[in-house]
């Protein structure tokens, strides 16, 4: 099918979303680690926040493809059916290679989102700063890894 739907769109947008901000939040911790700017790392944050917003959009979006059955993504045609019941459904989007990079693109995520605001206050110091930044260069490989078919 050459016209993706709607659906897929927006899914590929907030994956495209999460890369970016990962990859420039990555980049900026790095940057402000080394230089030890904390203008620059003041902005980290945000970027995880992004991040973490696209992850949960992300997977947002593919529970919303499986519970609705649209069938017009190759993933639901592969792992969802009429048959089975909204629960399993649910459930079905870990269950492929797929579904089960993107639960981990939101684990990783939270857990980033987590330890970022669990440090907020030395956000400064060079080691949490490298830290971050290492953190959000595996989340940027997630979404981009989740990106493409598996």
């Amino acid at each position: 099918m050459l016209i993706a739907s709607t659906i897929a769109q927006l899914g590929r947008g907030i994956l495209l979303l999460g890369f970016v901000a990962s990859f420039f939040g990555a980049f900026a911790a790095a940057v402000g680690a080394k230089r030890a700017d904390q203008k620059t790392l003041r902005l980290v944050p945000r970027f995880v926040g992004i991040a973490m917003a696209a992850a949960i959009g992300a997977f947002s979006v593919m529970e919303w493809a499986m519970m609705s059955r649209d069938f017009s993504l190759d993933y639901v045609q592969k792992v969802g059916s009429r048959s089975t019941p909204a629960l399993y459904n649910f459930a079905a989007v870990w269950s492929a290679l797929e579904g089960s990079i993107l639960i981990w693109v939101l684990i990783l995520a939270g857990y980033l989102a987590a330890a970022t605001w669990w440090m907020r206050r030395r956000i400064n110091e060079p080691l949490v700063g490298w830290a971050i930044a290492v953190m959000l260069a595996v989340l940027a490989y997630f979404f981009l890894l989740s990106f493409g078919p598996a």
